[in-house]
């Protein structure tokens, strides 16, 4: 018989629903070990109806406080500008044990979010835990939409995976019990630093909005903005296209963290435009073909990768005991014994 588990996804876009989407694939799968009663939350009241006729959850609620307060685990995966309020609201109804696994962008803004608001014991100590998470697209979905409840599917991370970046006062039997909702949703984890991640995340998606942002409104102030509208073809849509894909507060709060490591990452890129820049004004069309042939050779080797997974390094951090999901979600982390035999607690 299944063991059945009750999680949360707050957040109901293009991730969250796929989430659900994918552990109700594994609940279908032959002798699975686990059924899950899946809670979900979403601002959007049209989002949670879709994700549950799509069958991505099974119970939607009006709260995330109902959602967290009913949940051991919890994927937050709501857009940034609703990160804050999320803790603010729901932080104090997080279950003692609970585990959060956070798509938020900048890891050291959800540290210190999680810091204030989520519940602790007489000693300061967390009585719930945080871990950093960054998905990672199914290669064959590279130029599908970026966002959108209707785009969702339960292959999303397939021979993708997620990026999962614990906070330093995490316990381990929450980073194994992160790493087995990976292979439950049958997709490859990795694990990294929580700074080291969100450097990557600077560079691989808050960099490509800035970028979008200086492209459209550099355009669309130019005097000739009423002709060049007109001519608004596939490059241009691609270029800005992450301007759409963001609620009107997310983009202060995409780089609420360190935004020192935005300003790096736009700074190298502006100094490489100074370079593109000095090409064209020396009309040097040897050194400029060369730079779009190593670009053009560079992509399409990282995109060859990307689509087979095949990277010459790897980084990846074992967690330190092999733990069963279902192992740990009964310990849940709470003071004494972990399970027979275990070495320390949470004092």
């Amino acid at each position: 018989m299944p063991t059945s588990i009750t999680l949360a996804i707050i957040g109901l876009d293009r991730l969250g629903t796929s989430l659900g989407l994918a552990l109700k694939r594994y609940a279908k799968t032959p002798n699975a070990s686990y059924q899950f009663t899946i809670l979900g939350y979403d601002e959007s009241s049209e989002n949670r109806q879709t994700a549950k006729t799509l069958g991505a959850i099974d119970q939607e609620v009006a709260t995330p406080e109902q959602a967290v307060s009913q949940a051991a685990l919890i994927l937050q995966t709501i857009h940034p500008g609703a990160q804050t309020d999320l803790y603010t609201i729901a932080g104090g109804s997080v279950q003692p044990g609970a585990v959060i696994v956070d798509f938020g962008p900048s890891a050291s803004r959800t540290l210190a979010l999680a810091t204030q608001h989520l519940p602790k014991n007489p000693q300061g100590q967390p009585l719930a835990y945080v871990i950093s998470a960054a998905a990672i697209i199914n290669p064959a979905l590279l130029h599908e939409p970026l966002n959108g409840i209707a785009a969702a599917r339960a292959d999303l991370l397939d021979n993708g995976g997620l990026s999962l970046a614990p906070m330093p006062d995490c316990h381990p039997d929450a980073v194994q019990l992160a790493a087995d909702l990976g292979g439950l949703l049958g997709v490859p984890i990795k694990f990294a630093d929580p700074l080291e991640q969100e450097v990557m995340i600077a560079a691989m998606e808050g960099l490509p909005l800035l970028a979008a942002l200086g492209l459209f409104q550099m355009t669309a102030h130019s005097a000739g903005w009423d002709d060049l509208r007109q001519l608004g073809n596939p490059l241009f849509v691609l270029e800005t296209i992450g301007l759409s894909q963001r609620s009107p507060d997310d983009p202060a709060a995409f780089f609420a963290g360190d935004r020192d490591r935005a300003v790096r990452a736009l700074t190298a890129y502006i100094e490489n435009l100074q370079v593109i820049r000095e090409l064209l004004q020396a009309d040097d069309r040897t050194q400029l073909n060369s730079a779009f042939a190593r670009a053009v050779t560079g992509r399409d080797e990282w995109l060859t990768a990307r689509r087979a997974r095949n990277w010459e390094a790897k980084t990846t951090v074992t967690p330190t005991e092999k733990i069963s999901f279902m192992g740990v979600l009964g310990a849940r982390f709470l003071p004494g014994p972990l399970r027979p035999g275990a070495k320390g607690d949470t004092k």
